[in-house]
């Protein structure tokens, strides 16, 4: 899709860095399971507070932070079973470009799909 806040500026917000966090938190989490209903919800607060964990370890860590300001990070997850539905989302945020940005991962397996949202704002 079209993605406004990637676009190779260098601003304190790391696109490519978020989606690693998130893709690493997603497989971690959903490889290899079966949809199971009752799980759902399980899943969802374990993807978002794992993400959460693992972006203040990075927002921490003054050797990947560098120079970069402190962010503040909301994460958000959608998961559903796949049954041939589609699955769709948007946004607007009204902010800094320059400092703060968003970022999305779908993943899917056979099972399932899942879309995480991760935005980050200059504290």
């Amino acid at each position: 899709g079209i993605r406004m806040d990637d676009d190779g500026e260098e601003g304190a917000f790391s696109p490519e860095e978020v989606k690693g966090v998130i893709n690493k938190v997603l497989n971690n989490c959903l490889s290899q399971q079966q949809f199971v209903h009752s799980k759902v919800a399980q899943w969802v607060y374990l993807i978002v507070e794992n993400c959460l964990k693992e972006l203040a370890v990075m927002n921490d860590d003054p050797g990947k932070n560098g120079e970069k300001p402190k962010m503040k990070y909301i994460v958000n997850c959608t998961l559903q079973q796949k049954t041939g539905a589609g699955l769709q989302s948007a946004c607007v945020c009204y902010w800094d470009k320059a400092t703060d940005g968003y970022t999305s991962v779908k993943w899917e397996s056979d099972q399932m799909q899942a879309l995480c949202t991760v935005f980050g704002v200059v504290v």
